[in-house]
C-alpha cells in the first residue's frame, strides 16, 4: 500500500476511534443520568446480542421486533448495543466527524468503515449507529423516541445488525423465508413481487416463518438462513386477505407507505422459526388465476436480483455478501412460483416442492 494511502487510512481510523469513544461517554453520562440501563439479550445467526437501553421506554422501539429471539443472560454476550436518546437525558451525540456532502441516502459513512469500524447516520439525523469489534460494542442514539422512524419499531438496526452478524458469515438479504426444521425456502423478489404475501400465507399452515423481509442468510456450511425480526407487514388493503392479521388492525404500526406492521411475537409465536437450511430459491409472481403453480427457472433469474435489492443496500458488506449469495444460488434449485387468488395452495405447493426436494 502507497505511503500516502497507509496515512489517509490512519487517519481516518483515528478520526473514527476518537469519535466512537465520545459516543461511548455520552451513553455513559446518559445511563448515569437516567439511573441505570436496561439490558436484554437475543440470540440470532447462533450468536448472542445484548442490547444495553440507557432509557427503558428505548425497549419498545428496539426490541419489538426481536422478541421471540429473546434469551436469559447467563455470562458474557458476544457483542452489545448501547443505546441512548436525547430527549430523556439531554446527552447529545458528539460533533459530526464527516463530510455532511458525502452522506448518501443509505447513511453508511464509508470513508469511515471498515472491518473493525462502522459508522451510520441518516440525513433526516433520526438515529446515529457506530460500532467497533475489537471492544465487541456499538452506540446508537436517537434524538427522542417520539421522532423515531417506523423503519426502526418494524427493523429496528437492519443495517448495523447486517454489520454486525457479516463477521459470522451471515449477510441481511431482502427476502421471506418459510419451512420447517429440516429445511425451507427463500423467497426473493423486488418490492410488490409477493414476498410478503406467500410467507403470511403460510403462517396458518404446517409451515414456519423466518421472515418477510429481512432474512440472514449464510452459504458458508451450507446455505441456511436465520431469523432477525418476528414482523409482517401489509398494505392496508390486503388486510382482508388474511384474517389472521386483520383481527389485529388495531394493535399494528402505520407506516408512510400505507402498510401495517404486526408483530407476530404476539400473535402467532409458535408459527415462528430461529432459521433453518435453505433448500430452494422461490420467485413468487402473482397469476392472478385461481391456482398456484411452480415451476423450475435458471438461476440467473435470482442472480439479477442480488444487486440492486441487497448488495447495493449495503455498501459496507456488499462484495462479500454478493460472494456468499453468489455462491448459495448457485447450490440449490430455483423456481418460479405463480401465487394464485387462493391463498391456501401457496403454503400446500411449497410443502410439496419441500417433500419432493428431500426425496
Amino acid at each position: 500500500m502507497p505511503e500516502a494511502l497507509k496515512a489517509d487510512v490512519a487517519a481516518a481510523q483515528t478520526t473514527f476511534d476518537e469519535f466512537f469513544n465520545r459516543a461511548r461517554q455520552a451513553y455513559a453520562r446518559a445511563v448515569e443520568i437516567n439511573a441505570g440501563a436496561l439490558r436484554r439479550r437475543f440470540r440470532i445467526a447462533d450468536a448472542d446480542l445484548e442490547f444495553r437501553l440507557a432509557h427503558p421506554a428505548l425497549s419498545g422501539l428496539f426490541c419489538d421486533a426481536l422478541a421471540h429471539n429473546e434469551i436469559v443472560p447467563i455470562g458474557d454476550p458476544d457483542f452489545t448495543f448501547h443505546i441512548w436518546d436525547e430527549s430523556s437525558s439531554g446527552i447529545a451525540p458528539p460533533p459530526a466527524c464527516w463530510d455532511w456532502a458525502k452522506l448518501y441516502g443509505h447513511g453508511e459513512i464509508t470513508s469511515l468503515i471498515d472491518h473493525e469500524r462502522y459508522l451510520q447516520i441518516f440525513n433526516d439525523l433520526t438515529i446515529m449507529s457506530a460500532a467497533y469489534r475489537p471492544s465487541r460494542e456499538a452506540v446508537i442514539w436517537v434524538p427522542s423516541i417520539r421522532h423515531a422512524a417506523e423503519r426502526e419499531r418494524g427493523a429496528p438496526l437492519v443495517t448495523l445488525i447486517n454489520w454486525w452478524a457479516s463477521e459470522y458469515g451471515y449477510f441481511n438479504i431482502h427476502a421471506a423465508a418459510v419451512g420447517r426444521p429440516d429445511g425451507g425456502v427463500l423467497i426473493l423478489g423486488k418490492s410488490g413481487a409477493g414476498k410478503s404475501h406467500t410467507a403470511i400465507a403460510c403462517l396458518e399452515s404446517d409451515l414456519l416463518y423466518v421472515a418477510d423481509d429481512h432474512c440472514l442468510v449464510s452459504a458458508k456450511d451450507g446455505p441456511v438462513c436465520a431469523s432477525i425480526y418476528s414482523t409482517a407487514k401489509l398494505h392496508l388493503y390486503d388486510l382482508y386477505r388474511f384474517p389472521i392479521l386483520q383481527k389485529h388492525e388495531r394493535e399494528s404500526i402505520r407506516t408512510q407507505e400505507g402498510k401495517a406492521i404486526f408483530f407476530l411475537s404476539e400473535i402467532a409465536p409458535d408459527r415462528l422459526s430461529p432459521g433453518f437450511p435453505i433448500r430452494a430459491v422461490v420467485l413468487p409472481q402473482p397469476s392472478g388465476r385461481r391456482d398456484t403453480v411452480i415451476l423450475p427457472i435458471a438461476a440467473s433469474a435470482a442472480f439479477l436480483l442480488l444487486g440492486p435489492y441487497n448488495v447495493c443496500r449495503s455498501p459496507s458488506v456488499g462484495r462479500t455478501a454478493f460472494a456468499s449469495f453468489a455462491s448459495m444460488i448457485r447450490s440449490i434449485p430455483c423456481f418460479k412460483l405463480e401465487a394464485g387468488i387462493d391463498l391456501l395452495q401457496i403454503p400446500i405447493t411449497i410443502t410439496s416442492l419441500l417433500d419432493a426436494l428431500r426425496g
